[in-house]
C-alpha cells in the first residue's frame, strides 16, 4: 500500500475518535463494570504527545516546586501505539535523523491495572540513507513514573548528553488516557508545575515547542496552524473534562481515612491507587524488616553456641598452660644444667605471653557474648513493636484496596511489545531504603514471594541480545560459539567489534577501567616471557618448543583474552573446588587451549576452503609435535601464565583441604576483584556448551577420516571427537564398520526442545514459597563461619550448597534466555564404553529435575483422545512424580490414584500436592500437562497436540542385565523382567532386600548372643578383645534392628553394588540420610556429650537418622550395616557371588598378562580397558619461585586395581548403552517409515517420548533384551573374546581349551569357566509378558 495513503486514512479518524471518548467519559461514574472496562481500554487511544523541559525535570529540588515548561499535541487512534509506530517508521524512512528515538509513555490502564513494571521496547527504523536506528519505548504507569523520574535521563542518547548545544527531540513523552488539565494537576500533584510556554506566533519557540514539533513533522503531523490552533482546540480542553478536577480536598491520611478525596474520578483513582500502593510499600518493608530480624533470632542460638564453645576453648587453654608452667618450674630445680635453665625460662616467658593474649581474647569473646545477648533481647523488643504496625497497615491496605476499580492486567495488550523488560517492579519504589536486603527477588504486590530472575551477569546479556537481534541460523550460532568460546574477550574489549555484531561497549564499562592496569602490565609481562624464551639457545626439550611455537605465534591479546576467560571462571566459581578452580586442572585447561588455538590460527591460513578439518589438519602436519606434548607441558605452560594474573594482583592460590590425606591448590579472586567485578557480574562465565539454535552438525566417517559433529566451531577451533577420552586408559575404544554408533549420536542430536513456558513461570512465581530451587539470598550458616576453619565434613556440605545453588541459577538464567526460542537442540557424545552424555552443560535432559522439568519436545504428536491406553501412561507418570508409595502400587492403583485427586491435579496452584510431591518439579510439569489434556475434553477436536516427555525407568537395571547375563531367574523374577500385569504390583527389589535385611541382622544378633554366653560360661577374662567384639555386635545390631530399612535408606548402596562399589562408598550413601554429630559440630545442648555417656562409647563422632531423631548410630554400625546387605544379595542370589568372583579372576589374569580387555557390542561399538597405573609429581614451573604443584603422569604400567574394580561397572554399562543405542535405532527407524516426528531421550537406563510412544517403546526395550541375551548368549561371547586375546599370546602353547590352563612366559594361570556362573537363559517369551519391566 503507498505510505501517503497509510497516513491519510489514520489521519482522518483522528478529531472523530476524540469526540467520541469525551463524550463517553460524562457517565464515568455511572457505568457498569463492562462498560468501565471498555472505556478504560478506549481511554488509552486518547494521547497528548509532549516535550518537556529537561533540566528542572531532573533537578535535584526535592522540596521545592519545579517550573517545567511543556507544549504538547492531542491526538488519537483506533489502534493507539500500533498506528503512532507505523507513521512514525514511515516519516523516518524520508529523512536523514541519525540519532534514536527515546519516548516515555505513561498509561492510564497501567495505572489502574496496578501494573508498576517499566517495559522496554525496540523497535528499529532505518532512515533515507539505509542506516538503521532504534525507536525505544518506555511504557509504565502515571505512578511509576513519578516514583522513577529518573527514567528521564535513561531516554536521552548519550550524543546528546556530551553535546548539550545540540538540540536533540529525545525524549518525547505520550501520555494515555487523560485529559491534558489532568496531566498538569497529576504533576502538580508530584510538586511539578507545567508552563505552556508563549503560544504567539511572532515569538520564538522554546525548546520544548520545537523538540514537540520535529516530532510531529517525523509523524507527518506537521501544520504550523494547526500547531498553534491545538492550544486552544476545544477538544485539548474539554470543559466536560474539567468540570470533574475544580474541586480538590484536602486530605489527611492519618486521622480521616474515609474522606472523600476528590470529586475528580480520575484524580479520585490516582490517590487511592497511590495511597495502596504506598501502604503495600509500607507493608512489604515491614515484613522484610520482620523476616529479617527473625533470621536473627533464630541465628542466635548457633552463634552463642560458637562463642560459648571458643570460651571454653580458651579456659582449657590457660588452664593446659599454666599446668605447662607448673611443670616447667618443677623442673627447673637448683642443679639444673645453666642451658637446660635458660630453655625452660625462655619457654615459660612464652607460655605467659600466649596466656596473656588468651585472656585477652577471652575478653572479647565474653563482650562479644554480651552485646549478641543484649542485641537478641533488643530484637525480640522491635520484632513485637514491627509486628504490631504491619497489622495496622494491613488494616489501612484493605480499606483502599476495596475503594477502587482494578482493570485486569491481562486486559491491556500491545501488539508492538515484544516482551523484553527492564526488570523494574514496585521493588524499584523501595530499593534505596535498605541496606541489608535485595527486594529484586520479589516482582509484585499480589504475588509477593515471586522470584525476578534478574540478569546482570555480561555474558548472559550479551547471549541474550544475539538470539533476539539475529535470525535463528546457522550464522547466529556461529556468533554464539565464537562468543561463548572465549569470554574473556569481554574484559579486554572496550570498543563495538564490527566483525561478529557483538557489543563488548554496552556490557564492558563496569570493568574496564578497573582492569585497564592489568592488562597493561599482563602485556608486558607476557613480551618478557616471549624474549626469554624466543632467546634460548638449542631447543631442544619439547616444554621450550611448544612454548616457543605458542608465544611466537600467538599475540598478547589471544593469550590475556584466554587468561581472563580463566579469571572469569574463577571469580565465578568462588569458594568451590572444581575444575574451574583446581589448580592443576585450570592450567591444564590452558595450556590445550592455547595449542588449539596455535593449531586453528595455522589452519585458517592453510585452508580457507575447509576441505579438511581442524583434526585432520593437525594430522598431517603437526602429529609429531602433538603426540610429543605430554600432560605437564601444558601444565607448565598454564601454570607460568596463571602465575602471570596472580603478578598483577588479581588472583591467588590457597591450599584446599579436601580430605585428611588430599590437598589441593585452588586458584582465587582477591578481594578487590571480587568487590568490584564479582558483585557488578552475579552470574559470571557460562560454559560455551549450551544449546545450540540449529541442527547440530553430524558425526560420520568418510573414507576412513572422522568428521566430527556436535557444535559448528567443533574441528575448527577445537577438537572434540565422537568418543570422549579418558585419559587413564591406554588406548580408547573404536567403532567398528559395521555399526549404529553414528546414526544413535545423530538422532538423539536432531531433537528439537523448548522451554516450558508455564512451568518456568511457576517456578519463578511460586518457587520460593515451594523450595523447588535454592533462594539465591540465602547464605548458609556455614559461609558466615568460613572465616573461621570449617571441619571437612562442614566444606563438604557448604561445597554442595554453593555448587547447587550457582547450578540453579545457570539453568534459570537459560531456560529464561531461550523461552523465546521456539526449537533448540541438545548435542551427544558418547564415552569410551558406548554411553551417551550430553554435551550441554546445565540445561539439559540428564541434568538434576530442575533442568528436565523445563524441557518439552518441540515438535508436537497428535494424542487422540479416546486414546486411553496412552492417557493412562500420562497419569501413571503423574503418580510416579508424586511418589509417596503411590509408585510402587499397580499400574491401575496409580490411574485410580489420579483420577481420585484430579481436581487437586487441575488446582495445583493451591498447593496441596505439590508439597507432598516426591518429585515436585517433574509433578507440576504433569499437572500442567494433565490440565492441557483435559481442557481438550471440552473442545470439538478428537487430539490434541502434546509435547511432553513422559519418563520410563528401568527396574534396577544394573542387576536387570547381571540377571539377564547368568541366567538367573529368580532374581530376574524380583526386577519385574519375567512376570506381572497391570494388575499386579510391581516387585521392589530395594524393599525385598531391605525386609531381609532385618532377618539376617536377627539372626547374626542370636548367633552372636550365644556365643556371648558361652563365653560367659568359659570364666575367661572379660577384659579381652574377643569378648568386647561380641558385646559391640549385638549393641550395633540391636540399634539397627530399631531403625527403620525405608527403601530409600537402602536403595543408594545396594544400586551401586553391581558397579563394584567398596563397603566405604556403600557406607558414604547411606550417611546421606544421617546428621554427624561432633564435639563442634551440630552438639546443641551438649548433645554429643550426652550420646557418648548413653552409648557408653568413646567414639568420636555420632549419627541422627534424619526421619527419626531418636535412631542414633556409630560408625561401626554403618559397617555392620552395610556388610549385611551385602551378605543378603549374595546369599540370596549366590550366583551373582560367582559372577563377580568370575570377572575378578579375568582382570587379575589380564593384568598379569599385561593385556586389554577388549569386547564388542551388538551395537559395533569396541570396548578396550587397559587402565594405566599413574604416579604423583611435584611440578616446579617457576625457576625463581618455589611454588610448586601435585600432577599425576602415567606410567607405562597396567593398573591392576583399577582394572579388576572397573570391569563389572564397565561391562554392565556398556550393556546398558548398548541397549538405549538399540532402541534408539529401532524406534527412530519405526518413526521414518511412518513418515512421524521422532521425540526420544535418554539418560542411561532412563528413556522419555511422549505418552502415545510409551506402549510401542515398552516392546522395543523388551526386543531389544531378547536380542541381546537370548538369541545369542553374551556373557559366552564376552568370555570367548577375552580368550582369543589371550591366545594372541602365543597362538600355539598359551591357552588350553580343556583343561582352561593358560601358558605364557613360563607362568601357569587357571582360567575361570564361565559355564560355572551361568545359570541357564531367561526365555524370550517370559520377557515378553513382563509387564513391568519398566516404570
Amino acid at each position: 500500500m503507498d505510505n501517503s495513503k497509510i497516513v491519510f486514512d489514520i489521519i482522518q479518524n483522528h478529531k472523530k475518535l476524540i469526540h467520541n471518548i469525551i463524550n463517553n467519559i460524562d457517565g464515568i461514574n455511572h457505568i457498569n463494570e463492562d462498560g468501565f472496562i471498555k472505556l478504560m481500554e478506549s481511554l488509552d487511544n486518547f494521547m497528548f504527545i509532549s516535550s518537556l523541559s529537561l533540566n528542572e525535570l531532573l533537578s535535584d529540588k526535592s522540596s521545592e516546586k519545579k517550573n517545567i515548561v511543556g507544549s504538547s499535541h492531542l491526538i488519537c487512534f483506533e489502534d493507539g501505539m500500533e498506528s503512532l509506530i507505523k507513521l512514525l517508521k514511515i516519516g523516518l524512512r524520508g529523512q536523514n535523523y541519525l540519532l534514536d528515538i527515546h519516548i516515555i509513555k505513561l498509561s492510564w490502564v497501567k495505572t489502574i491495572s496496578l501494573d508498576e513494571e517499566i517495559t522496554k521496547t525496540e523497535i528499529k527504523f532505518l532512515n533515507s540513507n539505509n542506516c538503521a536506528g532504534n525507536i525505544i519505548i518506555r511504557d509504565m504507569s502515571y505512578i511509576t513514573f513519578f516514583k522513577n523520574i529518573n527514567v528521564v535521563s535513561d531516554s536521552i542518547t548519550s550524543y546528546e548528553k556530551e553535546h548539550k548545544n545540540f538540540l536533540g527531540i529525545n525524549p518525547i513523552f505520550i501520555f494515555q488516557g487523560l485529559s491534558w488539565s489532568n496531566i498538569v494537576l497529576l504533576f502538580k500533584i508530584n510538586n511539578m508545575i507545567i508552563n505552556g510556554g508563549s503560544i504567539s506566533r511572532r515569538h520564538k519557540l522554546s525548546i520544548s515547542e520545537y523538540r514537540l514539533g520535529m516530532f510531529l513533522y517525523m509523524l507527518h503531523y506537521w501544520d504550523k496552524s494547526g500547531f498553534y490552533n491545538s492550544y486552544t482546540d476545544k477538544s485539548y480542553t474539554s470543559p466536560k473534562i474539567e468540570d470533574y478536577y475544580n474541586d480538590l480536598l484536602e486530605y489527611d491520611n492519618d486521622n480521616d481515612i474515609e474522606r472523600p478525596i476528590s470529586k475528580n474520578p480520575f484524580v479520585n483513582q490516582y490517590f487511592i491507587i497511590n495511597n495502596t500502593l504506598d501502604l503495600l510499600i509500607k507493608q512489604k518493608e515491614l515484613e522484610i524488616n520482620i523476616s529479617n530480624i527473625e533470621l536473627e533470632i533464630n541465628a542466635f542460638k548457633s552463634q552463642e553456641s560458637i562463642i560459648s564453645t571458643n570460651i571454653e576453648n580458651i579456659a582449657w587453654q590457660l588452664d593446659s598452660n599454666k599446668q605447662k608452667i607448673s611443670y616447667l618450674k618443677s623442673k627447673n630445680v637448683d642443679n639444673t644444667k645453666s642451658k637446660n635453665k635458660a630453655s625452660i625460662k625462655g619457654r615459660i616467658k612464652n607460655l605467659k605471653a600466649l596466656i596473656i593474649e588468651l585472656k585477652s581474647e577471652n575478653e572479647e569473646s565474653l563482650s562479644k557474648l554480651s552485646r549478641l545477648r543484649n542485641k537478641h533481647s533488643k530484637n525480640l523488643k522491635l520484632l513485637e513493636n514491627l509486628k504490631s504496625e504491619l497489622n495496622l497497615i494491613k488494616e489501612k491496605s484493605d480499606f483502599y484496596k476495596s475503594k477502587f476499580k482494578v482493570l485486569e492486567k491481562n486486559k491491556i495488550g500491545n501488539s508492538y511489545i515484544s516482551n523484553r523488560r527492564e526488570y523494574h517492579s514496585i521493588s524499584s519504589y523501595i530499593s534505596n531504603r535498605r541496606e541489608y536486603h535485595s527486594i529484586s527477588s520479589y516482582n509484585s504486590v499480589e504475588s509477593i514471594n515471586k522470584f525476578n530472575f534478574n540478569i546482570n551477569s555480561p555474558v548472559y546479556i550479551e547471549l541474550q541480545r544475539i538470539i533476539n537481534n539475529f535470525p535463528l541460523d546457522e550464522n547466529t550460532q556461529f556468533k554464539i560459539e565464537e562468543f561463548l568460546y572465549n569470554q574473556g574477550v569481554i574484559l579486554l574489549n572496550n570498543r563495538m567489534n564490527q566483525n561478529s555484531d557483538i557489543n563488548y561497549n554496552k556490557i564492558n564499562p563496569f570493568v574496564i577501567e578497573i582492569l585497564k592496569r592489568s592488562i597493561d602490565e599482563l602485556s608486558k609481562l607476557i613480551d618478557n616471557y616471549r624474549f626469554n624464551v624466543i632467546n634460548i639457545q638449542n631447543k631442544t626439550n619439547i616444554q621450550d618448543i611448544v612454548e616457543y611455537e605458542l608465544l611466537n605465534n600467538l599475540s598478547n591479546d589471544v593469550i590475556i583474552e584466554q587468561l581472563l576467560g580463566r579469571l572469569l571462571r574463577i571469580i565465578s566459581n568462588h569458594n568451590l573446588l572444581n575444575k574451574n578452580t583446581n589448580c592443576t586442572e585450570l592450567a591444564y585447561d590452558l595450556g590445550d587451549s592455547l595449542l588449539y588455538s596455535f593449531y586453528s590460527q595455522k589452519y585458517k591460513k592453510f585452508n580457507n576452503s575447509k576441505e579438511i578439518g581442524l583434526q585432520k589438519f593437525i594430522d598431517q602436519n603437526y602429529s609429531v609435535l602433538n603426540d610429543s606434548i605430554t600432560s605437564a607441558v601444558k601444565n607448565v605452560i598454564g601454570f607460568r601464565l596463571l602465575n602471570f594474573l596472580e603478578e598483577v594482583k588479581l588472583i591467588h592460590s590457597e591450599l584446599y583441604i579436601k580430605n585428611k590425606d588430599e590437598k589441593i591448590h585452588i586458584y582465587v579472586g582477591n578481594n578487590d576483584v571480587l568487590e568490584n567485578i564479582g558483585k557488578s557480574f552475579g552470574l559470571l562465565n557460562i560454559s560455551y556448551k549450551i544449546p545450540m539454535i540449529v541442527p547440530p552438525k553430524p558425526y560420520s566417517k568418510v573414507n576412513d577420516n572422522n568428521v566430527l559433529g556436535g557444535y559448528l566451531l567443533n574441528d575448527r577451533e577445537y577438537v572434540s571427537p565422537l568418543i570422549i577420552k579418558n585419559n587413564e586408559l591406554r588406548e580408547q575404544s573404536d567403532i567398528l564398520e559395521e555399526n549404529i554408533i553414528y546414526n544413535t549420536v545423530n538422532q538423539l542430536s536432531s531433537v528439537g526442545y523448548k522451554i516450558n513456558i508455564p512451568v518456568l513461570d511457576f517456578i519463578l512465581e511460586k518457587g520460593l514459597e515451594y523450595k523447588l530451587f535454592t533462594d539465591p539470598n540465602f547464605q548458609h550458616p556455614l559461609e558466615i563461619k568460613q572465616n573461621k576453619k570449617l571441619t571437612l565434613s562442614e566444606k563438604k556440605i557448604l561445597d554442595s550448597f554453593l555448587s547447587r545453588k550457582q547450578l540453579e541459577l545457570n539453568i534459570l538464567g537459560l531456560a529464561t534466555i531461550f523461552k523465546n526460542v521456539p526449537e533448540f537442540f541438545i548435542p551427544v557424545r558418547i564415552d569410551n564404553r558406548g554411553r551417551i552424555y550430553c554435551m550441554v552443560d546445565y540445561l539439559n535432559y540428564q541434568g538434576i529435575e530442575l533442568s528436565k522439568a523445563l524441557l518439552l519436545f518441540s515438535k508436537g504428536e497428535i494424542i487422540n483422545k479416546c486414546d486411553k491406553q496412552s492417557i493412562d501412561y500420562l497419569k501413571i507418570f503423574g503418580g510416579n512424580c508424586f511418589g509417596n508409595g503411590v509408585d510402587k502400587k499397580s499400574y491401575n492403583d496409580r490411574i485410580n490414584w489420579v483420577n481420585e485427586n484430579e481436581e487437586n491435579i487441575l488446582n495445583f496452584r493451591n498447593g496441596i500436592l505439590i508439597k507432598e510431591a516426591e518429585s515436585k518439579l517433574l509433578f507440576i510439569a504433569f499437572c500442567f500437562e494433565y490440565a492441557n489434556y483435559h481442557n481438550s475434553l471440552f473442545s470439538s477436536e478428537s487430539s490434541y497436540i502434546s509435547y511432553f516427555p513422559i519418563q520410563l525407568d528401568a527396574t534396577c537395571n544394573g542387576y536387570q542385565h547381571l540377571s539377564l547375563l547368568i541366567g538367573d531367574e529368580p532374581l530376574a523374577g524380583k526386577l519385574n523382567l519375567i512376570s506381572g500385569d497391570q494388575f499386579s504390583i510391581p516387585e521392589d527389589f530395594y524393599s525385598f532386600v531391605g525386609l531381609k535385611l532385618n532377618d539376617y541382622l536377627n539372626s547374626n544378633l542370636s548367633l552372636t548372643l550365644n556365643k556371648k554366653e558361652e563365653y560367659l560360661n568359659s570364666n575367661k577374662d572379660l577384659d579381652t578383645g574377643e569378648y568386647k567384639n561380641y558385646v559391640k555386635i549385638i549393641e550395633s545390631c540391636l540399634r539397627l534392628i530399631k531403625l527403620n530399612k525405608e527403601r530409600s535408606l537402602v536403595k543408594t548402596p545396594i544400586m551401586v553394588k553391581p558397579y563394584n562399589a567398596s563397603l566405604f562408598t556403600m557406607i558414604e550413601y547411606v550417611k546421606d540420610n544421617f546428621i554427624a554429630v561432633t564435639k563442634t559440630s551440630n552438639n546443641e545442648n551438649n548433645l554429643f556429650d550426652s550420646i557418648r555417656e548413653s552409648l557408653k562409647t568413646e567414639d568420636k563422632i555420632f549419627f541422627i537418622y534424619k526421619n527419626d531423631s531418636n535412631v542414633i548410630l556409630t560408625n561401626y554400625d554403618f559397617y555392620t550395616f552395610v556388610s549385611t546387605l551385602e551378605k543378603v544379595v549374595y546369599t540370596e542370589f549366590p550366583k551373582l557371588k560367582q559372577f563377580n568372583e568370575y570377572l575378578t579372576s579375568v582382570a587379575t589374569i589380564c593384568s598379569l598378562l599385561n593385556i586389554t580387555i577388549t569386547w564388542s557390542l551388538p551395537t559395533g561399538l569396541n570396548v578396550n580397558q587397559y587402565y594405566v597405573d599413574t604416579e604423583a609429581i611435584r611440578l616446579k614451573p617457576f625457576k625463581y619461585k618455589k611454588s610448586t604443584f601435585n600432577i599425576k603422569v602415567k606410567k607405562n604400567v597396567i593398573n591392576k586395581s583399577k582394572q579388576i574394580r572397573s570391569l563389572m561397572p564397565n561391562l554392565i554399562h556398556s550393556l546398558d548403552a548398548s541397549s538405549l543405542c538399540l532402541s534408539v535405532n529401532m524406534f527412530y527407524q519405526e518413526k521414518i517409515q511412518q513418515n512421524k516426528v521422532f521425540n526420544f531421550f535418554g539418560i542411561h537406563d532412563c528413556f522419555a517420548v511422549t505418552c502415545n510412544n510409551v506402549s510401542r517403546l515398552i516392546k522395543i526395550i523388551k526386543l531389544v533384551y531378547i536380542k541381546i541375551y537370548t538369541e545369542d548368549n553374551y556373557l559366552r561371547r564376552f568370555d570367548q573374546g577375552v580368550i582369543d586375546s589371550i591366545k594372541l599370546q602365543d597362538p600355539e602353547n598359551s591357552f588350553n581349551n580343556q583343561t582352561k590352563e593358560i601358558k605364557v612366559n613360563g607362568h601357569k594361570y587357571d582360567y575361570p569357566d564361565v559355564s560355572q556362573v551361568i545359570l541357564g537363559q531367561i526365555k524370550a517369551c517370559k520377557i515378553n509378558k513382563a509387564q513391568n519391566i519398566i516404570n
